[in-house]
């Protein structure tokens, strides 16, 4: 493999970025000795030196979107900004607890949509000498989900209108029915509570006479509750496309249809990564696997021109605090790695050879769908390091 293949895409706070050089400073912090009438230097050693990460790169429009390399800028920008550490992706560090300590970017006449930069980043970590107030990351994704919630109903009060013939609000109230009935087969396909079920059926089917649209599908989203569930209606709502030609009335029956999708998605994408944040992970792939999943769906809505710009800030908002949230818990948690038991045993055997606790059998178990504990074959199993 190639030494540019092993270089990992660059990131901050999830915020991605193009670098064209790198350089660190390590070393041991002290101070340096020169006695009077002495011959010798000592140096007084005072712990290693907090190593400093420099990152020269440029943000580039990535299409002939106008507005793409904005965001693009815009985000960074936001990420920088914000308050504490944050996860840094060093194209060959790997990812960094770190806290940014400057940034500058210069945009040119000559180059436009594009700007180079430069980044400065202290790691942070370790334990500190005096009690310092922790970040209660899953309460922050909460508050960015429920400020997420509140922009849509400004963006569908300020897109929906059914003034017009009759076919303008039709359009808007068929879009709400197929929302519903999406909704509807995912729940009775995924939730194995009967009570959370229910009450999401229920609320689902008065999705089109609902008198708060979004509201409505706030409180859907949280008697789910469950990410993947959520994930899988998020991605599989694809919203309709709104046609250059056609009367006014036609383009707001469009747009009705639009909006409501655009909402669905947005309004349901906060509730899964309030989901995500009360989650337990066992595995840090699958905490990673989460964020990810998360990121790919927030890229779509986030990539929209038509959509108001509080709506842009607020799903930028949600994603970066989904991705610290995800990103930090994942830090702590063991890697999922392969096992190979050298014949035919059992689940407990195994937990017990690996973990020293056989207990431990029922979550090789449930990784690995093994149909029958007492008699593992010698085939590859998923399994957690220690």
């Amino acid at each position: 493999m190639a030494w540019r293949d092993q270089l990992r895409p660059a990131s901050f706070r999830g915020v991605p970025f193009e670098t064209e050089s790198a350089s660190a400073e390590f070393g041991r912090d002290g101070v340096l000795q020169e006695p009077v009438g002495d011959d010798g230097v000592y140096f007084d050693d005072l712990g290693r030196k907090t190593r400093i990460y420099r990152l020269s790169g440029f943000i580039i429009a990535q299409d002939a979107d106008a507005n793409d390399y904005s965001r693009r800028r815009d985000a960074l920008i936001a990420a920088v900004e914000e308050r504490g550490p944050g996860t840094l992706v060093h194209p060959t560090f790997g990812t960094l607890t770190a806290q940014l300590l400057s940034c500058s970017i210069n945009e040119t006449i000559d180059e436009g949509r594009a700007a180079t930069f430069e980044l400065e980043f202290a790691e942070v970590g370790g334990q500190r000498p005096f009690p310092a107030q922790s970040v209660d990351q899953p309460a922050i994704v909460g508050q960015k989900a429920d400020q997420l919630q509140t922009t849509s109903v400004t963006e569908y009060e300020a897109k929906y209108s059914t003034t017009g013939p009759d076919y303008v609000g039709q359009a808007g109230q068929d879009a709400k029915s197929e929302q519903s009935t999406r909704i509807i087969d995912a729940v009775r396909a995924s939730l194995s509570s009967a009570q959370d079920s229910a009450e999401a059926l229920r609320l689902a089917s008065t999705l089109t006479t609902a008198e708060s649209f979004p509201g409505t599908l706030a409180s859907i989203g949280d008697a789910i509750g469950d990410r993947a569930t959520l994930q899988g209606i998020v991605a599989s709502i694809e919203p309709t496309t709104l046609s250059a030609t056609g009367t006014t009335n036609e383009r707001q029956a469009q747009q009705n249809a639009r909006i409501v999708d655009i909402v669905t998605r947005t309004v349901l994408f906060a509730a899964a990564c309030d989901a995500a944040a009360s989650e337990t992970f066992t595995a840090f792939d699958d905490a990673v696997a989460a964020r990810d999943e998360l990121e790919a769906l927030a890229d779509a809505d986030e990539a929209r021109d038509d959509v108001l710009d509080e709506l842009h800030a607020a799903i930028r908002q949600m994603r970066l605090a989904m991705w610290d949230d995800l990103t930090n818990r994942a830090l702590q948690l063991p890697r999922v790695v392969t096992y190979t038991p050298p014949g035919v045993t059992s689940a407990m055997e195994i937990a017990q050879f690996l973990y020293g606790d056989g207990s431990r059998a029922d979550e090789i178990i449930a990784r690995n769908n093994i149909p029958h504990p007492g008699f593992v074959s010698p085939e590859p199993l998923q399994v957690l390091s220690e």
